[in-house]
């Protein structure tokens, strides 16, 4: 009795002995998309006939002369009416039909170890640019990106031949919570698994209609869970959420306006609350809030023009309310304080009234003015010289010390 092998659904290969002549040699299998040292050369070491099956349909099977003899190779060739027949290379009238089919083998199977070598290239390619900017040096943004009160800019998508995508039409019906979507959405959904694994490194959705991008997911660390998605409108980048620690919950949520970033949300100590908040203008930072104790409250807030701090409001005594207000200077090129008010009280109000010069690159103090009893006058007024006490003036008697 001839022992067929099964011809197997794709990644699963069928493979034959290399040498017909050995009858106790058993059939392997190879599995596309295991290792990458050990992808490529299984099938690089298999003869035209081991992927008969897999690209024509004609399944590959192991057959007896005579009982107790070698073994050869023969094959079932699938007719055009659905029907098979078993097909012996040593007959004449099927010989010429089998050596066309396995021409054709031979060119679809290079065809396959092109697209292999493609798709880890192309994986490759991904994680090195991942790991590293490859820009020059010359590259004017390079500058802006070292700056980091630079809004940084808008990122765009790689462009990636269609043809390693598998894809599928898709419906999103209305009110998906992860689409938040009033209406039905007909999708082109595109997964990029380059080393076959099973763990996408790359889903795309794309409108059916103008075939317009409008959410990529991404694996960025290939750790086989999406940390990152990408939301787009008229097929332009607005938002994207990521898990910048890859703890499988969102820590950063970031949006876009055109060339640049408008906003960034940062849950700094991965508790689930987002505790800093960063705004963009017209490329620049101008405003950072945080909640440094993640009582839901702001607690600091600091404001820039031209990319220089010029202002800070602080809750120190962490009530809710703010508390100190600075003002900055820049001196020798750092900022420092112009001046401080304190509400030493927590009536709301500030008391004590703070006045520094910038000297080398410091702050010092020349000024200091206090509303001992809270009337909104000033009733004592300290003056300082190089940072020292030099005289104190007290306009209330009462203040005076007995």
């Amino acid at each position: 009795m001839a022992s067929e092998v099964e011809r197997a659904p794709l990644p699963i290969v069928p493979v034959v002995p290399s040498d017909p002549r050995e009858p106790g040699k058993e059939a392997t299998v190879a599995i596309v998309g295991a290792e990458q040292q050990s992808r490529l050369e299984p099938i690089r070491r298999r003869p035209a006939p081991l992927l008969f099956g897999l690209l024509t349909g004609h399944e590959p099977f192991l057959g007896e002369v005579e009982p107790g003899r070698h073994r050869r190779v023969a094959y079932r060739i699938a007719r055009s009416d659905g029907t098979a027949t078993d097909a012996n290379p040593a007959n004449p009238s099927t010989a010429e039909e089998i050596r066309r089919e396995a021409e054709r083998s031979r060119a679809l199977e290079a065809k396959i170890l092109e697209e292999l070598e493609k798709n880890e290239r192309l994986l490759e390619q991904m994680k090195a640019a991942e790991d590293a900017d490859t820009r020059p040096l010359d590259d004017p943004d390079l500058s802006e990106r070292a700056d980091p009160r630079a809004a940084p800019a808008t990122p765009a998508e790689r462009p990636l031949p269609a043809a390693i995508f598998d894809a599928e039409h898709i419906e999103i019906e209305p009110g998906d919570a992860d689409w938040n979507n009033h209406s039905t959405l007909k999708l082109t959904r595109r997964v990029l698994d380059a080393d076959r694994d099973g763990h996408p490194e790359q889903i795309r959705y794309h409108t059916r209609d103008g075939d317009v991008l409008v959410r990529v997911e991404k694996d960025t660390n290939y750790d086989g869970r999406i940390d990152t998605w990408d939301h787009y409108e008229e097929g332009r980048l607005t938002r994207r959420i990521s898990d910048a620690n890859h703890d499988g919950l969102p820590d950063t949520w970031v949006r876009y306006r055109g060339a640049h970033m408008i906003e960034r949300i940062v849950d700094r100590d991965r508790d689930g609350v987002q505790d800093a908040f960063f705004t963009y203008q017209q490329g620049s930072l101008v405003e950072e809030r945080h909640d440094s104790n993640n009582d839901g409250e702001i607690d600091l807030v600091t404001t820039y023009e031209s990319r220089t701090r010029v202002a800070t409001r602080e809750d120190r005594n962490g009530d809710g309310r703010t508390d100190t207000w600075t003002t900055y200077q820049v001196s020798d090129g750092h900022e420092v304080p112009k001046r401080v008010e304190r509400d030493t009280t927590a009536d709301g109000k500030p008391d004590v009234f703070e006045t520094y010069a910038g000297v080398d690159g410091e702050a010092v103090l020349t000024l200091r003015e206090e509303d001992a009893n809270g009337d909104g006058t000033i009733d004592i007024k300290s003056l300082y010289e190089n940072g020292k006490l030099v005289r104190r003036e007290i306009s209330d008697p009462s203040l005076l010390p007995m």
